[in-house]
């Protein structure tokens, strides 16, 4: 069909020219572009992959124009850029990519999807409390080992806590939800929770509560150590009489020790410091302050980044973060520190715009620990594997 209709074009061209004596006046029917079509539409790519476009340039009736080229540009190159049709994800988000010729033009609409992160053996993390992000890393450094971590690891520079007070963001960690502002709550929550898909996946936890009067104490405040920043014992997968063996995962710190020596480490742990260590200075305890938490951090942490998970080549995870500001309500509980430190967490690395909160801190312990199933708003959160070095 094709063919044919060049071959009309040539006698066209044949009859204008006419016997070539001169008489006739010579008219070229030369087609050129009317319409641009990309192809797919619609297309995904993951962070630093490629997809490649595809463009057809036709005439008005409908015929691809020979030696026709088309120039490629994006509508937001921070997260997607293109080159003769190649399309390279940047970061996270959405763009157009548009292919034109001769005046015409033609969108194909592009999603950047985070990287997945990669498997880790043990994820930890660390909650201290209701600092703002400027007193743990403004001007003076407060916190000078954590501040060796964030240099050595990476640190997000727009991580806000959820909610104020305490109760609902230590809520989000373990079930991407805040649940209660109450902080005197013992509601026990039936939730999909981080417990419940870890043991779904054969994944082990434990809970390291300092001050802890007992293992698989599920009661009230004693002393130092506070029930709301424990929340596992006010979830119901530990809680219930049916599954109370899992209220045995809820230990003393002693019990980190005893685990990094004896090489029996879970998969996830949390590490919750009493309500002194985890420079919660409201308690008007003088020795409850930043330096006093710092020194508590590096000596109950150092042991277990000596471990070979966390060493070169290694495959574990920690992750400090403050639960909520002290002065601030923005976005829910203001704006916190948040470091990750690991070999596979990018070095000296700092986030840029993209807003983080709990519930993508519990998708990115989940995603790195190889489970698929989020709880509440952690399977909608921002994904954070910008933090880390994917292979």
């Amino acid at each position: 069909m094709r063919s044919a209709l060049y071959s009309m074009y040539a006698l066209a061209v044949l009859a204008a020219v006419g016997c070539g004596d001169g008489s006739n006046p010579v008219i070229v029917n030369i087609p050129t572009v009317k319409t641009v079509v990309v192809t797919p539409s619609t297309a995904n790519v993951t962070v630093g992959a490629t997809v490649t476009l595809g463009v057809t340039l036709v005439d008005s009736v409908n015929v691809a124009v020979p030696g026709a080229i088309a120039t490629w540009s994006t509508t937001n190159a921070a997260v997607a850029t293109v080159a003769a049709g190649v399309v390279t994800g940047v970061t996270a988000g959405t763009a157009n990519i548009i292919a034109t010729s001769n005046g015409h033009a033609d969108t194909a609409a592009i999603t950047v999807i985070a990287a997945v992160p990669a498997r880790f053996s043990n994820v930890f993390v660390v909650s201290m409390l209701q600092k703002d992000y400027s007193q743990v890393f403004g001007a003076t450094v407060t916190m000078p080992w954590l501040d060796s971590i964030a240099k050595l690891g990476a640190r997000s520079t727009n991580y806000f806590g959820n909610a104020q007070p305490s109760i609902g963001n230590f809520f989000a960690l373990a079930t991407g939800d805040t649940l209660t502002n109450n902080d005197t709550s013992s509601v026990v929550q039936n939730v999909d929770n981080i417990v419940r898909q870890l043991a779904l996946a054969g994944k082990t936890w434990k809970s390291y509560a300092e001050n802890i009067p007992s293992a698989g104490y599920i009661g009230p405040d004693q002393g130092l150590y506070v029930r709301r920043h424990n929340v596992f014992t006010l979830i119901s997968d530990v809680t219930t009489a049916t599954l109370a063996t899992r209220a045995q995962n809820i230990v003393s710190m002693t019990q980190l020790g005893t685990d990094i020596t004896n090489n029996t480490l879970p998969n996830f742990g949390m590490i919750i410091p009493n309500d002194c260590n985890n420079t919660n200075t409201s308690n008007t305890v003088p020795a409850c302050s930043l330096a006093n938490g710092d020194n508590w951090l590096r000596t109950n942490l150092m042991p277990l980044l000596a471990k070979p998970a966390f060493q070169a080549g290694g495959n574990g995870l920690l992750i400090i973060l403050f639960d909520r500001s002290g002065t601030s309500a923005a976005n829910g509980g203001g704006k916190v520190a948040w470091v990750a430190f690991g070999p596979r967490a990018r070095v000296n690395y700092t986030s840029g715009a993209t807003l983080y909160q709990h519930q993508s801190t519990l998708r990115l312990i989940m995603e790195s620990l190889g489970v698929t199933a989020l709880p509440g708003k952690a399977a909608t959160a921002p994904s954070m594997a910008e933090f880390l070095i994917t292979p």
